[in-house]
C-alpha cells in the first residue's frame, strides 16, 4: 500500500483518471482484513504448534551437545567453509539472473537469489564476534544488496496488485490508465534493479572474502 500510494503522489494529476485514490484505498483495506484472517488462522493451526516444538527440539539438542567431547567444531574453522560455500550459491543465482529472459521465470530466479543472499547475511551476523570490524564492513556492503534485491520483489509485488486494480477498474468501467502508467514504472524499476544486480553482488562477494579466508 505504502509503495503505490507513494507512486501515485508522484504522478502530475493529468495522468489520474477517475477515482485513483479511493480505490487504491479500499483495495488495501479489503487486503488487510483477508491478511489479518490468514495469520490467526496460520498461528492457531496445528502446523505453527508442531514448528514451535520443533525449534525448541532444537534448542535442547544444541544445549545438550555443548559439553560433548569431539561434538563442537571450532567458529573459525566452519565460519569461513559456510560464508564460502553460500557465497558460490549466490554467485551462480545471479549468473543464472543474466542469463534468463525478463518475464516471471526471471522474476523467480532474482526471488532465489535474494533468498540465497539473505541467508548469507544471516550467516555473517551470527559470526560478528569472530571479526567484528570485517564483518561490520561486509555488512554494509550486503545491506546494499539486499536493498537491490528487495527493492526488486516489492516492484513484482506492486505490479501484481496493480493489475489488479486495473481490472477491478475495467469491471466498474472505470479507466485503468493510470493504473498501467503505475504499472510501467514498476517495470522500469525492476529491470534497472536486474541490471544493478552483478555490481552490487560484486563488491558484497569481494568484501565478505576477508570473512572466507581464516
Amino acid at each position: 500500500r505504502e509503495r503505490i500510494v507513494t507512486r501515485l503522489a508522484t504522478l502530475a494529476p493529468a495522468l489520474i483518471v477517475g477515482p485513483v485514490h479511493g480505490r487504491v484505498e479500499a483495495f488495501f483495506a479489503a487486503q488487510a482484513d483477508l491478511a489479518g484472517g490468514r495469520a490467526l488462522t496460520a498461528v492457531n493451526s496445528a502446523r505453527y504448534l508442531e514448528l514451535l516444538e520443533s525449534v525448541d527440539g532444537i534448542v535442547d539438542a544444541l544445549a545438550a551437545s555443548g559439553g560433548a567431547p569431539g561434538s563442537v567444531v571450532p567458529a573459525r574453522k566452519v565460519v569461513p567453509q559456510v560464508l564460502d560455500r553460500m557465497a558460490r550459491t549466490v554467485t551462480k543465482r545471479v549468473r543464472g539472473v543474466a542469463r534468463t529472459a525478463p518475464g516471471s521465470e526471471r522474476d523467480v530466479a532474482v526471488h532465489r537469489t535474494r533468498k540465497a543472499a539473505k541467508r548469507m547475511r544471516y550467516a555473517i551476523e551470527a559470526a560478528r564476534p569472530l571479526a567484528r570490524a570485517d564483518t561490520k564492513r561486509t555488512l554494509a556492503r550486503f545491506a546494499a544488496l539486499q536493498d537491490t534485491l528487495g527493492d526488486h520483489q516489492d516492484s513484482i509485488v506492486a505490479q501484481q496488485h496493480l493489475l489488479e486494480l486495473d481490472k477491478d477498474a475495467e469491471r466498474l468501467g472505470e479507466s485503468g490508465f493510470s493504473y498501467g502508467v503505475m504499472y510501467q514504472r514498476e517495470l522500469d524499476i525492476a529491470a534497472e534493479r536486474v541490471s544493478q544486480l552483478p555490481e552490487v553482488w560484486k563488491r558484497a562477494d569481494r568484501a565478505s572474502r576477508v570473512l572466507r579466508r581464516r
